[in-house]
């Protein structure tokens, strides 16, 4: 049983992740087309809720 909750836990992670992910790729590619540069808060501490 211990199992299957570390691989929930770790479908969540993941899930997290790739949103994150996404959110920033597309950041990148909008603000590389627009020629200017922007300057957006970055949390460099990925760890509890905040990803």
């Amino acid at each position: 049983m211990s199992n299957l909750t570390e691989e929930v836990k770790e479908r969540k992670d993941l899930d997290k992740f790739m949103k994150f992910f996404a959110l920033k790729v597309s950041q990148i590619i909008v603000q590389s087309r627009s020629g200017e540069k922007v300057i957006t808060k970055c949390k460099p501490d990925s760890s509890g809720n905040d990803w």
